[in-house]
């Protein structure tokens, strides 16, 4: 998504482990009423160019992308430096939709001031059990798979590496560190270093053919 990086992601950093899967919702102004992900899909293509959207950088922006063009939807994009400054434009309507991380929501949801429409990923978030998942409101394309992981410059000794990744594996186990992290929206993860790897290599090859096909660079 970039033409120059000042650093290769793959070639000059280790990852060292996966600590915590995020969720992603998309939420929409209370101003829409009560709707659905199929409602929301329904009004877009009655009304093409009308509905605005924000939304998270990276891989947030390339599923929602994949899934307007899989849908045939033409909604107008609305770029922010901080996305979550979009939170106060959805709730007066200024903004139509927003995909962004999900913790963040819950308060403002909670308050009636944004819908949660749903959860981009395979299985429900713990923050928000009733909202459904893409998948399950049958748009399988606006779902996405990440968290937060731990990553150290490629000279790192190996030791040190497999030290901090022991610590990491130890402190997730923890119940009550497990408790809180749940409780602020996330699920520990217990992959290996390895198995960390693997899932990067899966995610960077979906992902990287979703920008090449749809030219998803996000407007500056």
């Amino acid at each position: 998504m970039h033409e120059q990086f000042a650093f290769d992601p793959v070639r000059d950093l280790i990852p060292l482990y996966f600590v915590v899967q995020d969720f992603i919702a998309l939420a929409a102004s209370p101003l829409l009423g009560a709707i659905t992900l199929a409602d929301l899909v329904a009004k877009a293509r009655a009304e093409p160019g009308k509905l605005t959207w924000a939304c998270a950088p990276s891989v947030p922006f390339l599923a929602f992308t994949a899934f307007l063009k899989e849908t045939g939807l033409d909604l107008t994009y609305v770029p922010y430096r901080n996305p979550i400054a979009a939170l106060p434009d959805l709730a007066e309507g200024r903004v139509d939709l927003a995909f962004l991380p999900l913790a963040p929501l819950i308060g403002p949801a909670q308050a009636g001031k944004l819908r949660l429409v749903a959860v981009a990923s395979d299985d429900r978030a713990p923050l928000a059990p009733d909202v459904p998942t893409a998948r399950q409101a049958g748009f399988p394309t606006l779902s996405l798979f990440g968290g937060l992981g731990l990553f150290a410059p490629k000279e790192m000794p190996v030791l040190l590496r497999a030290r901090i990744a022991g610590d990491l594996r130890a402190i997730l186990a923890d119940a009550e560190v497990a408790r809180r992290l749940t409780a602020m929206g996330y699920i520990p993860r217990t992959e290996s270093t390895v198995e960390f790897a693997a899932i990067l290599d899966r995610e960077r090859v979906h992902w990287t053919e979703v920008a090449r096909m749809y030219g998803a660079k996000p407007p500056q």
